[in-house]
């Protein structure tokens, strides 16, 4: 994780710098959202030609499950995304949730539903 620039800020670590000063700030900035999703390619089954042409899925989920234990988005575990001080929750009704999907950290920004999301959010 220490070799990869940014993860080791996401690091669900108790001496995690990063992590410490977005809990000190929550106190004072009440209002969070969050969008989140549990990574899942398609699985190719007996289509064995999927495994060549869609390696590069394939590889990174079975990174990804390897580095985390539990849910991820191929960068952050699903559970940290709404969790801001440990009982500090962001409220349901502020977070999209992808789900179980094809959707990973790196494409939120290319779903339109993300943009459905924060138009909502922001309109108040």
């Amino acid at each position: 994780v220490q070799l990869v620039p940014g993860l080791s800020s996401m690091a669900r670590m108790a001496n995690n710098s990063e992590l410490l000063q977005l809990r000190r700030m929550a106190q004072h900035h009440p209002q969070r959202f969050a969008i989140r999703s549990n990574y899942r390619p398609v699985d190719p089954g007996w289509q064995m030609w999927k495994y060549l042409t869609q390696w590069k899925s394939q590889v990174g989920h079975a990174v990804a499950d390897a580095l985390f234990a539990e849910d991820n988005d191929l960068v952050v575990d699903t559970c940290s995304m709404t969790d801001w001080a440990g009982t500090m929750q962001i409220e349901p009704n502020q977070v999209y949730d992808f789900g179980t999907s094809q959707v990973h950290h790196c494409a939120y920004f290319v779903q339109p539903q993300t943009y459905a999301f924060l138009r909502k959010v922001f309109a108040g």
